[in-house]
């Protein structure tokens, strides 16, 4: 008899701190959770003897512990953030227990009291810190109270975050217009969320037909740009409008052959300078992905350019004046 007394005194002091495992009764079915936390909780699951219903659990390792998201049959959710394994154990098996909902906020979750030993003393809780709200930009994640979207993986398939300031671009694209034809390349060097300014460079030729009453001719233009801009823009998702304007100067070759029906054709000749110009431009892009983009939209140039293409077969003098030339850009975008 003296040595049942000592026996029974220590029995509840040899008691495991980790819950008794049993055949579970609680349908809890862990979806996703690191390796070396899935055990642990599974164990805190299989040891509640009050469970209910059916729960779909998500843990995600985050910076400092584990968030946890769970959704029962009637579409409740509830997340929250913990420390440890232990500590996502004790408040799975409390949600999945009879006094607790997943639609509401859990009281209290008190640790699985052990059921083999007829004396033992419960299980004290783990110690839990204050849980802090989950991140509202986890991709993949539904914030609070919302309809959590388990109908794919968390974080597959999921859209690439929009930065909160606008990516700078490089356009490189072709220009397009009536017997005009080239390329152009843009440039952001500063972008903030609704304006930037850079550079652009383009180079083009055109063709265009002359008319004198005595003969008529063909007039071939070169012209290379370099300008400087600035762009407001407007954007909405994956969707962006540009409007810009820019200030510059070109390099334009002129070569003309006047012909007549009376006179075999004249030989070329023409002239060359450089001269200001302005530059307008609206374009719609397109965000296809973090890197890659389209764009296409109208360019006008505006010159201030006068050739005298006189020519001695001409009864008078020929002056040839460029105002507009209007295309259409279309290109490629990469952020940079």
């Amino acid at each position: 008899m003296r040595y049942i007394v000592p026996i029974i005194l220590i029995a509840p002091a040899l008691a495991s701190a980790q819950p008794q495992t049993r055949p579970s009764t609680c349908d809890v079915t862990i979806v996703r959770a690191p390796d070396d936390v899935r055990p642990v909780v599974q164990k805190w699951i299989d040891a509640e003897p009050r469970c209910r219903g059916s729960l779909e659990v998500r843990i995600i390792a985050t910076d400092g512990g584990y968030y946890l998201i769970a959704r029962d049959e009637r579409g409740h959710t509830n997340e929250r953030i913990v420390p440890d394994a232990q500590s996502a154990g004790v408040l799975i098996a409390s949600w999945a227990a009879d006094d607790g909902s997943v639609g509401g906020t859990p009281a209290a979750t008190p640790a699985p009291a052990p059921m083999e030993a007829p004396m033992e003393a419960p299980m004290p809780a783990p110690p839990m810190t204050p849980m802090a709200a989950p991140p509202m930009a986890a991709p993949g994640i539904s914030a609070p109270g919302a309809t959590p979207m388990f109908e794919r993986p968390l974080g597959v398939d999921a859209q690439p975050a929009r930065a909160a300031t606008a990516p700078r671009w490089l356009t490189l694209g072709a220009l397009a217009g009536s017997s005009l034809g080239g390329a152009r390349v843009d440039l952001d060097l500063k972008r903030g969320r609704w304006w930037a300014v850079g550079v652009a460079g383009s180079m083009t030729v055109a063709e265009q037909r002359l008319y004198d009453y005595q003969s008529d001719g063909t007039l071939d233009m070169f012209d290379a740009k370099g300008l400087v801009y600035a762009a407001a823009t407007l954007r909405r998702g994956a969707f962006e409008l540009r409007g810009a304007f820019g200030l510059g100067l070109a390099y334009t070759k002129v070569d003309a052959t006047w012909s007549s029906p009376s006179y075999p054709p004249s030989p070329s000749y023409g002239g060359d300078g450089v001269f200001g110009i302005g530059d307008l431009s609206l374009v719609l892009g397109y965000q296809l992905n973090d890197r890659w983009g389209l764009a296409a939209g109208p360019v006008m140039t505006i010159y201030n350019q006068a050739f005298d293409l006189t020519n001695s077969s001409m009864s008078t003098p020929t002056t040839f004046q460029r105002a507009v030339d209007l295309s259409l850009f279309m290109a490629m975008r990469h952020t940079l």
